[in-house]
């Protein structure tokens, strides 16, 4: 209301808001005044929520995609059992294991050691770094 008496004092403009129900008016529009700028903030706001889910869903799925890459490497590794089956009575005696030693035990166990070190590694080789999600982020905004 103060920047309206001003305008009226310094700039001899006639009085139009006389009335108390144009005097309620103003002060309404001064309240809610703006609403454009308002609406296109929120819109800006928007848009960068959908932004920041659309690459967390990115880094969600590229998760999802290591785990499934590294399960799948163990479960290819679990094909050569019959491979490390034969070989193991000979690194057994490589390596002076006791005689009463099960082989086919210790045959499995390898191919099972084998088959998680496989799917780790390809698990850390596949998974996105914290760099490339904060890179996508930063790339976001």
């Amino acid at each position: 209301m103060q920047r309206l008496d001003d305008a009226l004092r310094t700039k001899w403009v006639p009085n139009a808001f006389y009335y108390s129900t144009e005097h309620a008016l103003y002060e309404r529009a001064l309240v809610e005044g703006g609403t454009t700028a308002r609406r296109a903030k929120a819109e800006e706001l928007l848009l960068e929520l959908k932004t920041r889910l659309q690459v967390a869903r990115e880094a969600e799925r590229a998760r999802f995609e290591a785990i499934v890459a590294g399960l799948l490497g163990a479960i290819s590794a679990l094909a050569l059992d019959s491979v490390v089956m034969e070989i193991t009575p000979w690194l057994l005696r490589l390596v002076g294991a006791p005689a009463e030693v099960d082989s086919r035990l210790a045959g499995h166990a390898l191919t099972f050691a084998l088959a998680c070190a496989a799917g780790l590694a390809i698990y850390a080789w596949k998974r996105p770094t914290d760099g490339e999600e904060i890179s996508a982020r930063s790339e976001s905004s």
